[in-house]
């Protein structure tokens, strides 16, 4: 792995692991995620509530593809996979693949952007709609690691 690999990997799993309100771009709350580190410090595994649909999601380096994957399955049948193609300034890119509920596909740019050791946001175009979500670590939960 490449030393700017290993920094994108360290700082996923030291930053995520924890519980988080997932908020509107309005400020209401649409949910939540509980992200834990499993398979030895090799992945995240986060499942919550979104919109009202149970979610459930995992993480991880793929070695083979040298990718950081974070797929994504909800209540509603709906499926999505993040592959991560870039890591610069606390600022996560790549391409959403998603497929809804009815079977409609679709891909996307996507975008997560850490603003503070508290909070961060992700930015999507889901059917052509500007989506942003606002993560808030959750009051009284534990902060990562230094």
């Amino acid at each position: 792995m490449s030393p700017k690999t290993e920094e994108f990997i360290l700082r996923a799993l030291t930053y995520f692991p924890g519980q988080w309100d997932i908020r509107s771009e309005d400020g209401s709350v649409t949910g939540f995620v509980r992200w834990t580190i499993e398979a030895g410090g090799k992945a995240l595994a986060g499942s919550g509530i979104l919109r009202n649909d149970k979610i459930f999601a995992l993480a991880g380096w793929d070695p083979g593809k040298r990718e950081w994957v974070h797929t994504l399955v909800e209540e509603n049948g709906s499926f999505g996979q993040i592959v991560v193609t870039q890591f610069k300034n606390d600022t996560y890119t790549g391409t959403f693949y998603f497929v809804d509920s009815n079977g409609e596909g679709e891909t996307h740019e996507w975008r997560n952007e850490i603003i503070d050791e508290d909070h961060f946001q992700v930015v999507e175009h889901l059917k052509g709609e500007r989506v942003v979500l606002h993560f808030h670590r959750q009051s009284g939960a534990a902060r990562p690691a230094s």
